[in-house]
């Protein structure tokens, strides 16, 4: 059997991706421990960056999916359902993983950089899933930036997309194993989005485990080159709701506090 170590966030945007990734393991595949980040560990702090940064506009989206926890559902009874060990994630998880002897680390919606030396000794590296046609939209909100930016002509790839690569030491820059395309509906939320694209990427997932299983890891091909965006400005935030796109809806808030996994 194949050990696998999932690692991601408490959060809505991807809770129902881990819930049907879960419940879709191919044959050979076990999953040995999905950790999560706690970011109510510092929520002042944190958001006193996010203010800063991109200003009270982005507020509506951190509390949604972030800071609101579930009335019922989330990674906890998901994980207990599931007979598998639900841990948080240190900012080194070199001996966790050790204590699992996992020997593939897969990235769902995860706020860590694994450090290299740690991806070198896992026998099977690790694997990220992206909620964008990368290199377009490299950074922790791509779909925050794509609503912003009118559609280009010479954009690499479609607008909204999801990417399976391999994990690197750089971020979102590894190998490329699958990509899938995705056209939102029109008017959806960022947040709608954001989900819709996980759950998207849960079939590429499944296949590259399927094959790593089976001793047959999927071809990779090269990053092409693409610049990094990170958490969006005020000015992106003012431009995305110009365009008349929001965050979050009622429904996004109903996702927040009753997910469904």
């Amino acid at each position: 059997m194949l050990r696998v170590a999932l690692l991601t966030l408490e959060s809505p945007l991807s809770t129902p991706a881990v819930a049907a990734l879960l419940a879709a393991a191919p044959a050979g595949v076990r999953f040995v421990l999905i950790a999560r980040s706690t970011p109510a560990a510092a929520p002042l702090a944190q958001l006193a960056r996010h203010w800063r940064r991109s200003g009270p506009r982005l507020l509506p989206w951190l509390l949604a999916n972030y800071a609101l926890p579930p009335l019922r559902g989330g990674l906890g009874p998901l994980a207990a359902r599931h007979g598998i060990p639900l841990r948080p994630l240190p900012a080194d998880p070199t001996a966790l993983l050790a204590e699992v002897a996992a020997e593939l680390v897969v990235t769902l919606h995860c706020d860590r950089i694994l450090p290299p030396e740690l991806l070198a000794g896992l026998p099977r590296g690790g694997l990220n899933l992206h909620p964008s046609w990368l290199p377009r939209g490299r950074g922790p909100t791509p779909v925050l930036h794509a609503l912003a930016e009118p559609p280009a002509a010479d954009a690499p790839g479609p607008r909204f997309g999801v990417t399976l690569h391999r994990l690197a030491a750089a971020i979102d820059a590894g190998p490329i194993l699958l990509q899938a395309a995705h056209a939102p509906p029109p008017g959806a939320s960022a947040s709608a989005i954001t989900r819709a694209l996980h759950l998207a990427g849960v079939p590429l997932l499944v296949a590259a485990l399927a094959a790593e299983a089976a001793g047959t890891p999927l071809p990779e091909h090269p990053m092409p080159a693409g610049p990094y965006q990170s958490f969006p400005s005020r000015h992106t935030l003012a431009a995305l709701a110009r365009h008349g796109h929001s965050l979050v809806t009622a429904a996004d808030l109903g996702a927040a506090l009753l997910p469904r996994p």
